[in-house]
């Protein structure tokens, strides 16, 4: 029963670990609200390129670049 509790658990986090490397990398465009490092970006239209994920519903961006949209 142990190895098999640790081989679930091994599976599990070796599944979680790789799920970052399946993420799409999109480019977004938006706007940005707050953030006290992107005040050259506040309330602009922005594209921002980076690794996207979700989490409970809610997606993130991991950014990679971010520049001021046409």
């Amino acid at each position: 029963m142990r190895k098999i509790v640790t081989l679930a658990a091994s599976a599990a986090f070796t599944v979680a670990m790789m799920v970052p490397m399946f993420a799409a990398e999109q480019t977004v465009k938006g706007e940005v609200v707050d953030d006290v490092k992107l005040l050259d970006f506040v309330a602009k239209q922005v594209v921002v390129v980076g690794d996207v994920t979700e989490k409970d519903g809610k997606k993130m961006i991991a950014v990679k670049s971010i520049k001021l949209a046409n």
